[in-house]
């Protein structure tokens, strides 16, 4: 059981590490709204792909997960292309 809580605190511990960091990229590319895009997809993308890697690895994938993700992605990446314009 401690090892699963470790695993967990690991994947969850990088899932943080990037998104702070894509944070921290947006900031310093506020100057230029496609790079911000850019920021922004690139960091939906690696948190879609995380959490389907993840769930496949906990072996509970299924169709309403992936479809789950790929709409909060979608969402997010069209809330901030709303708020850049």
């Amino acid at each position: 059981m401690k090892e699963r809580v470790r695993t967990h605190i690991a994947y969850h511990g990088v899932l943080l590490a990037v998104l702070i960091l894509s944070l921290w990229l947006l900031s310093g590319v506020s100057y230029d709204p496609r790079l911000q895009m850019s920021v922004v997809v690139l960091a939906t993308l690696f948190y879609v792909a995380w959490a389907l890697l993840h769930h496949y690895r906990q072996h509970d994938l299924t169709t309403q997960i992936v479809v789950e993700y790929v709409l909060i992605g979608t969402l997010g990446i069209t809330l901030v292309f709303l708020l850049i314009q």
